[in-house]
């Protein structure tokens, strides 16, 4: 029975890309061995739970990507993004903007609830080891009718391969997928192909192999219908047989690279760069310990009539008097001063290599808003280029895709029928990002102090700063949410209000003072009628 075309067409795609991967799988298995042993089963497969073939004797690496994975997720843990419009148009208009500042908060609901905080750490964890990390982002399985919950998945570097369009951006990923019999049957049913459903009775626990592609609907050789923008096809890899096919608004992976030369589609990173160091170290450390293990129990020199003698504790030898004082220990002549210096030269490097201790925070249990600003300043300084890589590549994904999926759910509310069709742009406001809008914050600061130091001299000079559009540039760059503030609608009317107020203050405050003059102005009058003169 002839094989189905497209699923020949995957499982090629796949061979195809495996084999363009594997130089760099040995490379990646050594950065695994000595920075991230967890993860070291990419090409030495072993039972889990099972000791990693290399001997670690150091974890100054471990350590350290651990340190710099944790910063980078924690510069992202709290508010780390918000939503504008690609139209300004709708960026004025009220009711646009507050239901998008209402679907952004019920967004944080729903990523809070989500597993994106253990899963994403690992995508992070396996961008700073390996320079390549992938997360599934996906709405959990349907259990009733709307929003389910979002569903967070990670992938070691070997359950997948990638695949770029022209302009750099991943936008294929076929994942090598096992199943049992058993297990493949209670996820596709009937359609889990003749494989499974041979086995399931007899051999349950036989492993089922299947591919799972995500890519461009336009390059499948099926009619993906066209609300789908790409498609998502499971095929089993021995028989060729399509076993499932569906498809995707957005793409549902992220894919975020370290860095990565123009011409290769994995990245490289900090954990290719200190892997010397981390080999260098770990056997220096092995070998000092070696030696201090001969320092503190030497072997002895003994004369032959000796024989040999018991080194436990509390262990008795009887050796002749005369003997006594040719019993000596072997001298190793073993430099600990210079291990030691060599020792802590490698640590160094590789701390260097991961920012360690730029990264690390002061040690206090509180910092002040100042020094706080100061770190995350540091932060965005040293790791700038992987910061705007990340946001393009891990969380502008991520949002994009939950926003797909809980509004086509219903879970955002009834859009304003004004934004239909309308963009909506990313904007990020993380701790990273409103490091880089401090010097907008800090221009404001300084033409206010400016205009208020001229304004003695020149009391017509305030009339050049547009004090609402100062407030609100300083709001967005804080991150304050757009109900904080008052609609330009509204705050025209509170000063109408407030000016219509003075308005008639002022006219009551002319009737008392007319009021007042009144008998002046009556006897005035009397004078004149006396005096002939009306």
């Amino acid at each position: 029975m002839p094989k189905n075309p497209e699923a020949e067409r995957i499982i090629k795609s796949y061979s195809d890309l495996n084999s363009e991967r594997a130089p760099l799988l040995s490379t990646l298995q050594d950065i695994a061995d000595y920075i991230s042993p967890r993860k070291n089963m990419i090409l030495s497969k072993r039972s889990t739970g099972t000791k990693s073939p290399v001997m670690l004797y150091d974890s100054t690496a471990e350590h350290a990507a651990i340190l710099l994975a944790n910063s980078l997720q924690g510069a992202f843990a709290m508010s780390w993004f918000s939503q504008r419009y690609a139209d300004e148009e709708l960026n004025e208009d009220e009711e646009s903007v507050l239901w998008l500042d209402e679907a952004v908060k019920r967004m944080y609901r729903a990523i809070n609830k989500s597993n994106l905080s253990t899963e994403g750490h690992e995508a992070i964890l396996d961008v700073v080891v390996l320079a390549t990390g992938c997360l599934l982002i996906e709405e959990k399985a349907l259990e009733k009718k709307g929003f389910n919950g979002l569903r967070f998945k990670a992938f070691a570097i070997d359950e997948y391969v990638i695949d770029e369009n022209a302009e750099g951006f991943v936008d294929t990923v076929i994942r090598n997928v096992s199943f049992t019999a058993r297990q493949a049957v209670q996820e596709y049913g009937d359609k889990s192909g003749k494989e499974a459903l041979m086995s399931v009775k007899k051999e349950p626990y036989r492993m089922i192999k299947y591919l799972r592609a995500a890519f461009p609907s336009k390059e499948s050789n099926y009619k993906i219908p066209d609300k789908f923008k790409y498609a998502d096809i499971t095929v089993s890899e021995n028989e060729g047989e399509i076993i499932k096919k569906s498809g995707y608004h957005e793409f549902p992976y992220a894919v975020p690279r370290w860095s990565k030369v123009s011409n290769e589609k994995y990245g490289r990173g900090p954990g290719e760069t200190a892997l010397s160091f981390a080999k260098g170290l770990n056997k220096t450390r092995e070998e000092f310990l070696k030696a201090l293990a001969i320092d503190l129990n030497p072997p002895l020199l003994t004369p032959e009539t000796v024989g040999k003698l018991k080194r436990l504790p509390g262990s008795q030898n009887n050796v002749r008097h005369d003997l006594i004082d040719k019993i000596k220990p072997l001298p190793t002549n073993a430099r600990h001063d210079v291990v030691q210096y060599s020792i802590a030269d490698e640590r160094q490097a590789i701390k260097e290599i991961f920012f360690t201790d730029q990264l690390q925070m002061q040690k206090k249990a509180q910092m002040t808003a100042t020094e706080s600003t100061i770190t995350f300043e540091l932060m965005e300084r040293l790791l700038g280029p992987t910061y705007g890589r990340l946001s393009i590549e891990l969380f502008e994904p991520i949002v994009n895709r939950v926003f797909g999926l809980m509004l086509r759910s219903g879970a955002l509310g009834v859009p304003p029928k004004i934004t239909h069709g309308r963009a909506v742009d990313v904007e990020y406001v993380g701790p990273l990002a409103r490091a880089q809008k401090q010097s907008e914050i800090q221009g404001i600061n300084s033409l206010v102090t400016l205009i208020t130091s001229m304004q003695g001299s020149f009391p017509n000079v305030v009339d050049a700063l547009n004090a609402d559009k100062a407030v609100k540039n300083s709001a967005k760059a804080f991150g304050v949410a757009e109900e904080i503030l008052n609609s330009d609608e509204a705050i025209a009317e509170t000063r109408k209000k407030r000016a219509d107020a003075e308005d008639a203050a002022q006219q009551q405050q002319a009737l008392i003072e007319g009021a007042k003059a009144f008998p002046n102005v009556a006897k005035s009058l009397n004078a004149l009628k006396m005096g002939g003169g009306i």
